[in-house]
């Protein structure tokens, strides 16, 4: 998959925050870790239906009520760990 035209489901700011991550790393060297904790681990827990459903709303930026609050108090804070523990060396 394209980093350019991925669908993140954590912001860059979220993972920063929520992560040891210093402010100063570059966008560009965290999407691929994102990109992979979401389909080798989120895609799993969610179940691909799920996934692929929360992936087109946030592409196409209309996210339902009911899932921007489970991305934003559940998945999110997942995600951001996950990512950090793939771009560890």
């Amino acid at each position: 998959m394209s980093t350019a035209n991925a669908a993140l489901l954590v912001s860059e700011d979220k993972l920063k925050s929520f992560t040891a991550i210093h402010a100063n790393v570059s966008p560009t060297d965290l999407i691929p870790f994102v990109i992979q904790s979401q389909d080798l681990d989120l895609q799993e827990i969610l179940g691909s239906t799920f996934y692929n459903q929360l992936r087109a709303q946030v592409v196409s930026n209309n996210v339902s009520t009911v899932n921007r609050t489970i991305l934003d108090d559940y998945i999110s804070p997942a995600l951001c760990n996950l990512a950090m523990y793939y771009a560890l060396p």
